[in-house]
Order: structure tokens, then sequence, then C-alpha cells
């Protein structure tokens, strides 16, 4: 491992990597448009894309993280589209159009060493690597206690995706009097093929350890431990921060600990196939009814059928009884006895009106299904197995204190299920994915009314609400999750068939609503255009995109309500394009060779300013929740919470260093509690930037121009600053130590000539 380079009397944020990433791509776009007759057309295209990128580690040999995030190693692909399109007009009145895509993916990324069973074979760790090359590798070593991470903490490294798209769309469109009828289908066909056991929140092939330093800590009195805990026991407290120092002294010894600190999650079957199709078919009629007056009316109907495998069914975990169903095995039907149901009909209405000459007034309706796909299956047991070893019970109960293994001993898996039976108990400490029996897909319903207004001076202006309700929007729910107090005895699955794993269903949870004011400026001259956009919004939720929400215990449910992780309110976004009044056909300097140097010119910028992030204030789990499944968070003790506005630790800014916000509103919740703390309710710095070109343009011939392009992204130099630490726990609470976006300015040139 390398020396600290920065602040060296620090025991946290003393060292800065360094290190040269590779990004290297080749684009190949092209497209052939063909006349046929007066009738027909068609066109065919196909682009090819090969890329590859390479992030050291931040501490060499060691491993550790990427250095700018992401993957550490290398990471190739390869990707490839294919389209063909036709269009036939039948008569003035009746044209159709057909469209056929594909798309093949191969993505992949690796450590440096690959290749090498290293947990196995170097450090002589028994049960990391496996015998296939993409189980190769370092295994992850992670810590507690603002210690980095070592190896390769990266959960979905190797992985390897070698996924095909179809794709199908066919479309006529009739005009008859006053109507503007368009109708038509499509057809989606999404084949995975992956390599990539994902399993939890820190599962890998290679294996994972994590220290928490519980085995090396003094029992009973480890920091945040009631005074009168450690006096009873005859102990002096140990000091804050020092669990730190237990992490690293239980990785000296090998002794992971605690409730998931030790496992690995492999892969069955290589590819992991998943089969995902959707069909929708719709019809919409554009209705004139008077100069001024238009309304668009549709329906659409969706359907996502229940998804499939290459040679299998799915595998899905039935929680009426406990087996893991695998279509077309053993007389299981094929879709493992679910259903998706008949599809949705979802209605969509708008209108138009012009009320005067220089206002018009739209307003609009309209139901989508909810996009989440059946993705999640891609990790269900028994092709992904999750292993974790066991916490250790003594005196009849569980010890968080007592390794769950050692790194002589290794990982203890149990012997591979067999595929090819139907019904397959679920192991009792293996986690999974699985979908309700009936269908419970839900709809999005979305509406908007917006006036637009033709204002002096060429400025046009537009204002409206814009508003989303995603009813009982999908999540990835843990139904096996139990009451504060109550521990693995509380899992319902537990209950019933000693199920004490986390089972993970892909159904509905909560409404997600979004509502917002937007607004906008632009005025356009020639090719000249400046504007504004604004929006005043707020968005809420119970978890963002495909997280798990932190406490899925269904009767606390509401504790998860709160703004969105994308959750802007205030969003304003200047922008302008303008061509300088010079050369031929602009206002001044029309002819001669002024013309030819001053013609051209262009310059163009764009302007970002938005209000903070929300960030969620989070602790670890302490030993006493017992609520298996879910998280926990600190009390907060103050009504409010007072932002102080301090950027960087004190470390790092010298004496006026200071925490962004008051810590003190918040204290540990150490019982068989949630806590009530809330979701997002605290908000991060502000994000500013801009960034500015200039072109200019050299016209040889009417048809042959030549173009070159500056581009300053963060012209201003300006840093934006990420949220600050939201863990109760880690000693940098409440402190900002990294920034987000364009750190600083970047510089951009290229050319484009076009003839």
């Amino acid at each position: 491992m390398p020396l600290p380079n920065v602040c060296a009397t620090c025991f946290t944020n003393n060292f800065a990597p360094t290190g040269v990433a590779q990004f290297n791509r080749n684009n190949i776009d092209t497209k052939v448009n063909y006349i046929i007759n007066e009738k027909l057309s068609m066109f065919g295209r196909y682009s090819y894309s090969r890329s590859e990128v390479f992030e050291p580690s931040i501490f060499g040999e060691a491993g550790g993280d990427a250095l700018n995030g992401g993957q550490q190693g290398l990471a190739p692909s390869k990707i490839q589209v294919a389209g063909v399109g036709w269009t036939y007009i039948f008569t003035p009145a009746i044209v159709a159009d057909l469209n056929l895509g594909y798309t093949r993916q191969k993505l992949g990324a690796h450590d440096d060493n690959f290749g090498t069973n290293f947990g196995l074979d170097v450090l002589k760790i028994p049960g990391t690597n496996g015998p296939d090359e993409l189980q190769s590798g370092i295994p992850s070593f992670q810590f507690n206690g603002n210690w980095a991470n070592l190896g390769n903490a990266n959960t979905g490294s190797p992985f390897l995706f070698r996924d095909n798209q179809y794709l199908l769309a066919a479309n006529v469109s009739w005009l008859k009097g006053s109507h503007d009828w368009r109708f038509g289908l499509d057809y989606q066909n999404q084949q995975l093929n992956h390599f990539q056991p994902q399993g939890g929140a820190f599962q890998t092939a290679r294996g994972t350890f994590v220290l928490n330093g519980n085995a090396t800590v003094r029992q009973g009195c480890a920091a945040g431990a009631p005074t009168s805990q450690c006096e009873d026991l005859g102990f002096t407290r140990t000091p804050a921060g020092a669990d730190r120092f237990n992490s690293w002294a239980s990785f000296l010894l090998g002794l992971p600990t605690g409730g998931s600190s030790a496992g690995k999650v492999t892969q069955l079957r290589n590819p992991n196939a998943l089969r995902l199709l959707s069909y929708a078919l719709y019809i919409r009629d554009h209705w004139q009814i008077r100069r001024n007056l238009t309304i668009t009316y549709g329906l659409r109907w969706e359907r996502y059928p229940f998804p499939d495998k290459d040679n299998t069914g799915i595998n899905r975990f039935d929680p009426t009884d406990g087996f893991v169903h695998t279509g077309g095995l053993d007389g299981i039907p094929r879709n493992s006895g679910a259903e998706s149901g008949p599809g949705q009909f979802l209605p969509r209405v708008g209108i138009a009106w012009r009320f005067d000459d220089k206002s018009v007034f739209r307003a609009g309706y309209g139901q989508s299904a909810d996009p989440r796909p059946f993705i999640d299956f891609r990790n269900a047991y028994p092709i992904v197995n999750n292993v974790t070893n066991a916490v250790p019970v003594f005196n009849g109960a569980n010890n968080n204190f007592i390794p769950v293994t050692t790194f002589r001993i290794g990982i203890i898996q149990p012997a591979a299920p067999n595929l090819n039976l139907g019904l397959i108990r679920l192991p009792a400490n293996t986690d999974t994915s699985t979908y309700p029996s009936t269908p419970k897909r839900k709809e999005i319903h979305s509406f908007n009314f917006l006036v637009e207004r033709e204002l002096p001076r060429g400025f046009v202006a537009q204002i409206g609400y814009v508003g989303t309700r995603a009813v009982g929007q999908m999540g990835f729910i843990n139904i096996n999750s139990s009451a504060p107090g109550t521990g693995d005895a509380g899992r319902p699955l537990f209950i019933s068939f000693g199920i004490n794993g986390n089972v993970n269903s892909i159904e509905p949870f909560g409404t997600a609503t979004y509502d917002a004011m937007q607004a906008n400026l632009q005025r356009r001259w020639r090719s000249s255009i400046i504007g504004a956009a604004y929006t005043w919004s707020k968005a809420i939720n119970y978890a963002d995109n495909d997280a798990n929400p932190r406490i899925p215990f269904l009767p606390e449910k509401e504790r998860n309500r709160g703004p969105a992780g994308y959750d802007r309110r205030h969003n304003f976004q200047g922008y302008a394009v303008y061509d300088l009044p010079f050369g031929k056909g602009q206002k001044w300097i029309k002819d001669g060779i002024l013309s030819k140097l001053a013609g051209g010119w262009q310059l163009n910028g764009v302007m970002s300013l938005t209000s903070g992030a929300p960030f969620y204030v989070v602790q670890g789990t302490s030993p006493n929740l017992l609520a298996a499944g879910s998280g926990q968070v600190p009390n907060q003790v103050k009504p409010e919470v007072e932002i102080l506005g301090g950027i960087g630790t004190p470390g790092q800014r010298g004496s006026d260093g200071g925490r962004w916000f008051d810590i003190t509103a918040y204290a540990a919740e150490n019982g068989a509690r949630f806590g009530s703390g809330g979701r997002n309710n605290i908000y991060g710095p502000e994000f500013f930037n801009i960034d500015a070109g200039i072109y200019r343009t050299l016209t040889f011939t009417e048809n042959i121009k030549l173009q070159f392009r500056a581009e300053a992204l963060n012209a201003l130099n300006h840093p934006n600053f990420g949220n600050p630490q939201s863990n109760f726990n880690d000693s940098n609470f409440g402190f900002i130590t990294s920034t987000v976006g364009q750190a600083s300015r970047q510089w951009r040139f290229g050319m484009r000539l076009s003839f």
C-alpha cells in the first residue's frame, strides 16, 4: 500500500490518488436512403461503436476503488445497431410506414488480476474464486471507520453482457376531412445474456469480507454506548472514532464479523439468460374542430408478458409454499405459476385553443403503464446463489461479535442446488427475487395545462402546471422483513418455512408524485436564439429508481415517504446561440476580404443553476433494532435542522472548516425502533455551471463547409460540491468532502467537414 501523501498527521482523508485513466472509442455510422418510385421509399442504417475504458486502482497492487469511480481495470465494449424502414403512399391521404431495428451489445469489465484466482492461489483464502475465468481476480475487503476499501470492492466485476434487442414499429396515417387518424403497433424483444452475479449489498463472484471491528472492540462498551453500560462492566469507554482501529485490527487478524460480513455470489449458469417481451397497439385522432381549436384523443393498449429464459421458464419463489418454481420442469407451467395480466388500456386526451392571435392555451391528460421491467429475475435463486456465512449463535442468541469465519477457513459454501428440478426449497439463509402470482402493474397519470403568449420585440413566453402521479410505483420490496425487536424470528417466511434471507418482490409500494410550475422565455432572430427556462417543482416518492426502501416493513411504510433523490426545487437554465452579424448574408461587412475574415463566427453557451439535492441522514443498524431486512435512522431531536454552509473538513480548510448542517439536531437511536429522522429532509449545496463555445464556419462552395469548434466545459472553473456525509456513525458526519459534475475547466476542440 502507498503511504499517505496528504496531511500525514491525519487519520482520515490523508491520501490523494494519482494515475492515468484511458478512454478510447471509435464510431462508424452509415445510412442509405433509396427512393424506389413515387410511392415507395426505404432506408437502411448501420452503426458500429467499439471502446475501451481503463481505470487504475487508487492503491495500485493493493486495489481499492477506481480512480474516477465506476469499474476499476479494463472495460471493453462493442455495440452494433442496424435498422431498415419503408414508407408507402397508398393515396395522398393514406401513408404507411414500417421500421425494423436490431441492437447487439457486448459489454464487460474486469480488474488487473483477471485470469488469476488471486483469492485462492495468492492469498490462500478458501472459497473465494471459482473455476470460471469470470470468477477470477482479487476479493473485496471493505472497512468501517473511514478506511478506504482494498482489493476490488466493485460488486459487478468481472461481468460480461451479450444482449440482443429486436424492435418493430408499424404505423398508418389517414387524413379524413378535419380528422388526422393514426394507428399502429410496437413490438420489443429484449434478450439478455449476462454474467454478473450480483447479490445483496456487497457480495461478488470473487468473495467479499466486511471488517467492522466487532471482533476486536471492547465488548459492551463501543463508541456511542451509554456510559452506565461501560461502568457496569468495569470498562473504560472506547474513544469515539476508535472503530476505525478495530476494523483494521480485524483485518490483520482475518476476522470478519457482523450479520453480512463474509460471502460470495455464484452464478451456476453462464450466460444467465432472460427474455423480455412487450406489445402495444394504439389509435389516435387529431381533430381540427375549428380553425383555432384542436382536440387530440386516443387509446393505447400495452402488455408486458411474463418473462422467460432460454432453456427453462423463470425461477420464481412462491411465498405461499416456500419453494422456487422453475417453469417447464417437472410439470411446472412455463410461466412458473404467475401471470402478468391481459394488458392495460391507457387513454390520452389533449386540447389546443388559440383564443386570440397571440395567445394559446394547451392542456392534456394521459396514462402510461408503469415501465419497470422484469430484469430483477436475473439474480433469482438458484441460477444466482447468494451465500452469506451465518452469524454465530451463542447462548441461544445471535452474536455479532463472534467472527462468521476467518481468512484461514474462508467462505463456507453449501452444495450447489440441482438446476434440473422444477421445485427447489429456498435455503434458509439465501436471498432471491420474485414476483406476485397475480398481476399488479399500475399506471402513471400525467397532466398539464400551459398558456403561451407572444410578447413585444419577438419574445415568446410560456407558463403552466405539470403534474404526475405514479400510482403504486413498482419497487423492489423485501417481503421477508420483520418488526423491530423480533429479529429473524419475526420474519413472516421464517415463521412459515424457516427462511431468514431477504426475498425482494417486484411489486407496487407507494405512489410517487411530481408537481411543477414550468416557465420559459425565448426569442429567435435569423439563425440566433436566446432563451431561459425555470421550473419550481417538488417530487416525492418512497425510493429512487431501483433502490430498495430503507424500511420495507409494511406497517412502517410511510417512514420512507419523502422528497425524491432527484428533487430540485428550483431549476434555471439559460441558453444562447448568436451568429455574429458580419460576413456574407449578414447585416455588416457583407463583401470583400474583411467579410471572409469576420464572417462565419458563432458564440453559444448554456448556464445551469439549480438548488441542492436532498439527502437522507441514516445510521448504522444498532444491535438492538432487530428488524430483519430494514435499516435504521437517528432521532431528530430539534424541530428544524440548521444549514451552516461549511465546505470541507477542518483538516482540509484549517481552523475555519465547518459542517454543512447542525449535527446536534440528531441523536443516536439504539433501541428497538427505526428512529424518527425523516427521509431526504435536508438539502445540499446548489449547482452552478456555464458551458461556452465559439465556432467558425468556412464556406468553400455552397455544398462544402468546414467548421472549427472550441468549447469550454465549466468555463468559469467553478467547483460544485456534493452532499455531505450523511451517515450518523461516520466521523465525517456533516462534512462535505467531494465535488460533483465537471470539477475544473475542460477545453474541447473539434472540426467538422460537411459536403
